[in-house]
């Protein structure tokens, strides 16, 4: 996940995107978690395995195989999108709505760049 955190901070339409967001995301591939720190226009820190006790704005999380799915060249219909996943089924968000929907094009961007960068091929 070190990888994800340094393909955003290069990217510059991440970056721009990011420019004014300020949140902490928990975010979850299987049974394991990643607390994610935005601010100011890059990733600022994240840390595997938080505690339970860790706070954070909003939360998004999916099976392994629903991230390789969406992560992969071609995605399947309903894996191409974070929204489309979640109506699917494939993942969860929760938490603070107004503050994933106010930074959805940063976050969709974060998410997106693994695809973007052949991850999986």
């Amino acid at each position: 996940m070190k990888q994800l955190m340094d393909l955003a901070n290069r990217d510059p339409l991440a970056r721009r995107w990011a420019k004014n967001c300020a949140f902490d995301l928990m975010f979850g591939v299987g049974d394991d978690h990643y607390q994610v720190e935005v601010r100011g226009g890059q990733i600022e820190a994240m840390r595997e395995r938080p505690s339970k006790l860790t706070s954070w704005d909003f939360a998004i999380a999916g099976p392994q195989s629903s991230w390789q799915a969406h992560w992969a060249p071609v995605p399947a219909p309903t894996f191409h999108d974070i929204i489309a996943m979640r109506t699917a089924g494939h993942i969860t968000i929760e938490g603070e709505l107004t503050g994933f929907f106010a930074n959805i094009l940063y976050v969709k961007r974060m998410l997106e760049l693994p695809r973007i960068e052949g991850w999986l091929q």
